[in-house]
């Protein structure tokens, strides 16, 4: 309730500050005609670039590349940004040109597989990652992000881990060299709108305690919906303006890091490629700076150069599911600069699911269908008893931290149960072991057969809804944290999981 507050309120000032400038006459439309119109994409454009010292762009015309200071868009006159209002150093022009003009002298796919390798190489000088693997990820990654006209998902790259493990430091190392990146610490929504639909930046977001601070300042859909293309993220700016015309609808895609030392909200996480960060062995002398990653930075806005407009490869989903989706971009890149790492690339996709299988199987959702399938000799006309189900469930358990029928009932909704009748009138899940087989896959679960088990039958005492509703042993929640896992179900709830 407090994040909910906190945001209503950041809304509510933001709305009034809004008010004041328009009765004070600052926000007026009338100065606007006088004003520049400046951009930072349009079609064809290949990046903003530096040259003679200023902010230009560099455009892609006849597959030729053309630096532009002003260009007429719709009719109107239309310039780059001035260069304090752009947040990441930019690629020196000249420099670009004569890596492309280099490039028509070689083999497309011998420049682009050197590419790919010297930005593993770039990665491991910076820091230690579980595996080679690792590191063949991060480089597509930011290959990937000179190419999001291509792509429907990009996935978040989450480095966790307790301080001093290298995060920051690897985050850094891939924000200088992806595609108009910017490291920042603030989650501040008017920040990151401005990043996401203006700059069409890459975002590194290093902070600390990331979701709750994300909640608190009413950015956390805006991290839900970086990830996929055509999302909006929508805000009441003008309220007086009356129906269709007080709102704002923005659009968040982008590539985005994330540091954080604390773990992030489980439907974040299911967006994400989490790498936790190990003690490293190695010493890291050299600072990461962006200045010395400018030189690749021009190259792969080269790479780009070359390959804006083409179509990627056709592949499979790496995956099932979600994690499919995010990673397909960074398979397809893989398959168009550096196919001999592709089998490397599956192999470490392989571990990634199999890890976020084990992590689903410990959860409260693959307990409930372990509890299920040992009830099947207690099925009565294909039916389940909730009250059986928690009564299982809650085994073993000081009655303080018993889960209700209520909890339990909304948890296996949300996992797709059917609902009836036992003949008393309770209420009860229809059991179906195609279904629960399905469910035990998707879990992570053991597949064979569960011994029965005789339950000791008690009856549950009524109790509040939200009082002593905690989990314990094996979920890793302690009782007090009853009524966050009550906020946190309603959001599961209603979000695709």
């Amino acid at each position: 309730m407090n994040s909910i507050k906190s945001s209503i309120g950041s809304l509510a000032t933001r709305i009034l500050k809004k008010n004041e400038e328009n009765e004070s006459g600052k926000s007026s439309f009338k100065d606007s005609k006088d004003k520049p119109i400046l951009t930072a994409h349009f079609k064809n454009l290949v990046d903003l670039v530096e040259s003679e010292g200023k902010p230009a762009f560099l455009i892609k015309e006849d597959g030729v590349p053309r630096v532009l200071f002003k260009i007429e868009l719709d009719g109107k006159p239309c310039f780059p940004p001035p260069k304090d209002q752009i947040p990441w150093l930019l690629p020196r022009a000249d420099n670009v040109i004569e890596y492309f003009n280099i490039s028509k002298a070689q083999e497309p796919a011998i420049v682009d597989h050197n590419l790919f390798e010297d930005l593993v190489t770039y990665h491991k000088g910076i820091s230690e990652l579980p595996s080679e693997s690792y590191y063949v990820l991060l480089s597509a990654w930011v290959m990937h992000t000179y190419l999001m006209e291509s792509f429907h998902y990009s996935p978040i790259l989450l480095f966790f881990a307790v301080p001093e493990r290298g995060k920051s430091r690897t985050g850094k190392g891939l924000i200088y060299v992806a595609y108009r990146g910017v490291h920042t610490e603030t989650l501040n929504e008017a920040n990151l709108f401005r990043w996401s639909e203006n700059h069409k930046a890459s975002l590194f977001l290093d902070v600390r305690n990331l979701w709750q601070k994300a909640e608190r300042r009413g950015s956390d859909d805006i991290l839900l919906s970086r990830i996929e293309r055509g999302c909006k993220v929508s805000r009441v700016l003008w309220p007086e303006r009356g129906a269709f015309r007080d709102s704002k609808h923005y659009d968040v895609f982008g590539p985005t890091v994330i540091a954080t030392n604390e773990a992030v909200h489980p439907i974040l996480d299911t967006r994400c490629i989490s790498i936790t960060m190990s003690d490293s062995v190695k010493n890291f002398e050299k600072s990461v700076k962006p200045e010395v990653a400018l030189p690749l930075k021009e190259r792969l806005v080269e790479f780009r150069l070359r390959h804006l407009g083409e179509l990627q490869p056709k592949v499979p989903k790496p995956a099932r599911g979600r994690l499919g989706d995010i990673l397909k971009p960074i398979y397809q890149t893989i398959q168009m600069v550096c196919p001999s790492r592709k089998d490397e690339f599956i192999n470490l996709v392989e571990q990634i699911e199999e890890g976020k299988k084990l992590e689903k199987s410990l959860s409260l959702e693959a307990r409930l269908i372990q509890v299920i399938e040992e009830l099947q000799y207690r099925v009565t006309n294909g039916f389940v008893s909730v009250t059986e189900i928690t009564e299982k469930l809650n085994l073993g358990k000081p009655e303080m931290e018993w889960l209700t029928p209520h909890r339990i009932s909304r948890k296996l909704k949300a996992i797709g149960f059917d609902w009836g009748l036992n003949a008393n009138g309770t209420a009860a899940i229809a059991y179906n072991q195609i279904k629960l087989d399905r469910l035990k896959e998707h879990y992570g679960l053991n597949q064979t057969p569960v011994k029965p088990v005789t339950p000791v039958i008690r009856e549950i005492k009524p109790e509040p809804m939200n009082d002593h509703a905690g989990f314990t042993g094996d979920t890793g929640f302690s009782s007090n944290e009853g009524k966050e896992l009550e906020d946190q179900e309603e959001i599961e709830d209603s979000v695709d999981l």
